[in-house]
């Protein structure tokens, strides 16, 4: 499977909640910006991640960002969940043509990828505010 090049759609995905409710990425498009996360191996620095945004809700709330974490079956997900602000989500279907697991993708509310993190271990809060500041910055300049 080929990685998406920065600047590119990315595809819709069907998303479900253990709770039974669902999600596709297209509700989010054109309202704000998203944080997926494709764990098909959850590791302890995942959960740790997930609770800092969590304790970060603030921020990325003004910076316009959901986080998305989504598992390919509910055995994976972690638990406790450490952000009970952001459930969990599921998809068991194979993953659209560029989206790939253990990876994390910076999604602009355009529908367009403008950051990739290969290794989930990467991952910072700082970061990922840095990431979301320089675009929304980048896309204020006439």
């Amino acid at each position: 499977m080929s990685s998406l090049p920065k600047g590119a759609q990315v595809p819709n995905l069907f998303l479900a909640r253990p709770d039974g409710t669902s999600l596709e990425l297209h509700d989010l498009w054109k309202r704000e910006h998203c944080l997926l996360i494709l764990v098909k191996h959850p590791h302890h620095d995942l959960g740790a991640f997930i609770s800092h945004f969590q304790d970060q809700a603030k921020l990325f709330t003004w910076l316009n960002t959901r986080l998305l974490v989504v598992f390919p079956r509910r055995e994976a997900v972690l638990s406790p969940w450490p952000a009970p602000g952001f459930p969990a989500c599921l998809h068991s279907d194979v993953l659209p043509q560029g989206l790939e697991w253990d990876q994390a993708y910076v999604i602009s509310k355009n529908r367009t990828l403008f950051e990739q993190y290969p290794d989930l271990r990467e991952l910072s809060v700082a970061k990922l505010e840095k990431d979301l500041l320089y675009w929304e910055a980048g896309h204020c300049l006439p």
